[in-house]
C-alpha cells in the first residue's frame, strides 16, 4: 500500500466521521429531555407523633407550562418542612438546572399536606404546595407577592400560576 492511497482513505474516513458526528449532535439535540414518569409514595402514616413522610414526582403541567420542569418533592413531618427539587430545562442547548428549595409544612392531615414557601419580603413570588394524599396528587401554586418591587419582578407575570404534578407531555 502506498502513503498516497493510505492518506486518501484516512482523509476520506475522517470526513465520514466528522459528518456523521455532526448528524448525531443535531439530531440529539433536537430531541426533548425526557424526565420519569410521575410517583407518589405515602406512608399513610398519621398518628399523633411527628412521624409521616410523602415523596412524590414529576414534571409540571399546567397554563404556560412546556414539560421542561421536573419537581422532586419530600415531606417529613418529623421535620416539619417539605423539600423540593426542580430540575428545569431551558432549550435546545441542553442547559439543564437544579434548584432546591425547603418550604415549611403549614398543615398535615390524613386528607391533605400544605407546605408554603417563606420568601424574603423582596421576594417576587411564593409557592403552595398541596397535596392530596387520596387522589395522590400534588398541585403548585406560584403566587405574586402584593409588596414586590415591580422593577426587580419585571421577568414574573403579576398573576397566580396553578400547576400540577403530572406525566411529561409527548
Amino acid at each position: 500500500m502506498s502513503v498516497r492511497s493510505f492518506a486518501a482513505g484516512f482523509g476520506t474516513a475522517a470526513v465520514i466521521g466528522v459528518a456523521a458526528s455532526l448528524w448525531l449532535l443535531k439530531t440529539a439535540e433536537d430531541r426533548p429531555v425526557r424526565y420519569a414518569p410521575k410517583t407518589f409514595y405515602d406512608d399513610k402514616d398519621d398518628r399523633a407523633s411527628d412521624t409521616g413522610f410523602i415523596s412524590a414526582e414529576g414534571t409540571l403541567v399546567g397554563p404556560d407550562m412546556d414539560g421542561r420542569t421536573f419537581l422532586h418533592i419530600e415531606c417529613r413531618r418529623g421535620q416539619g418542612s417539605c423539600r423540593i427539587a426542580d430540575l428545569s430545562n431551558l432549550g435546545a442547548a441542553r442547559s439543564v438546572f437544579l434548584h432546591t428549595d425547603e418550604y415549611p409544612i403549614k398543615s398535615w392531615n390524613a386528607e391533605t399536606v400544605v407546605a408554603e414557601s417563606d420568601p424574603p419580603s423582596y421576594g417576587c413570588n411564593r409557592v403552595r404546595l398541596t397535596i392530596q394524599r387520596q387522589a395522590q396528587s400534588v398541585e403548585y401554586l406560584r403566587i405574586p407577592m402584593p409588596q414586590a418591587d415591580k422593577s426587580r419582578c419585571q421577568a414574573f407575570d403579576r398573576k397566580p400560576y396553578q400547576w400540577t404534578l403530572g406525566d411529561q407531555p409527548a
